[in-house]
């Protein structure tokens, strides 16, 4: 398994605590360590950093390896994948993929997952399991839902069709942040879970998707022959949510795991998740 960490956004939610060069997934807001060294943390203990890889741009190039020094790492370690510029999640988790397809760092089969750089999860070994779960099953593209506990505005939603496993189930929609008439909705027909950003996928399986969902990422990045190529010329990219609107083998898990989302609205939105399945 690897693991991709998203850590090139701007944080605007969290503004002005968090700016474009020292954005929030950087501060040190719950403590000693910022977001970005949780989340680090949280897979170093259980993967090794040669299979971690680190997307961020240029900009915040020192902020990463500096951050990753703090914790007695050297960046050298991990694969660190530089943007020329930020874009967004589609395009950042796309050059990751190619990056690691570049450098032959695959094994068939083998599961990776991608996680946003500012989540603060509760308790980890929960949501480490549930990783474990997504592995092996090549046919559907995996993302992480928590049950909701009261109407909440700032985070998108994701509907869950046809049960394929105990909490797993086939995405129905993707759905933005709702209104607070529509988060209660959400609340009071169950089927409904707040949406982590954490997908889980077989390489193939999510080209696939990019492939017919999103063709110009996918002809900008993965019919390109080099990252150099990429990289002299990398355009904006359409946004995730486009891709998992249109996504036909998206599979969503309900999970025990609890967790803070930094930055939505305040400088933190609980994210009350459900107890044990």
């Amino acid at each position: 398994m690897k693991i991709i960490i998203l850590a090139g956004g701007k944080g605007i939610r969290l503004w002005p605590f968090s700016r474009e060069k020292s954005p929030k997934q950087f501060l040190k807001l719950f403590g000693n360590e910022s977001p970005f060294q949780k989340t680090l943390k949280r897979f170093i203990g259980a993967f090794s950093p040669e299979n971690i890889v680190i997307v961020t741009n240029q900009e915040l190039r020192w902020p990463v390896r500096d951050q990753i020094q703090e914790l007695g790492y050297s960046p050298g370690e991990f694969l660190i994948v530089e943007e020329p510029v930020s874009r967004n999640t589609a395009s950042a988790i796309a050059l990751a993929v190619k990056f690691l397809e570049e450098k032959g760092y695959f094994e068939v089969g083998e599961t990776l997952v991608v996680c946003p750089s500012d989540h603060l999860i509760k308790p980890e070994k929960d949501f480490l399991e549930a990783l474990k779960l997504t592995q092996n099953r090549v046919d559907y593209v995996f993302t992480f839902g928590i049950k909701p506990k009261y109407p909440e505005t700032g985070y998108g939603y994701i509907e869950a069709g046809e049960k394929i496993l105990e909490g797993v189930f086939k995405v129905r929609k993707f759905l933005e942040k709702p209104s607070l008439e529509k988060a209660k909705e959400f609340l009071a027909q169950g089927n409904f879970f707040w949406n982590t950003g954490i997908f889980a996928f077989e390489k193939e399986s999510l080209k696939e998707e990019y492939r017919c969902h999103a063709p110009e990422i996918y002809q900008a990045i993965f019919e390109m022959k080099s990252l150099e190529e990429i990289l002299k010329n990398y355009p904006t990219f359409p946004a995730i949510y486009r891709l998992c609107h249109n996504g036909k083998n998206f599979t969503g898990r309900s999970d025990p795991f609890r967790g803070f989302l930094v930055g939505c609205g305040v400088l933190g939105c609980p994210l009350r998740g459900g107890g044990k399945r």
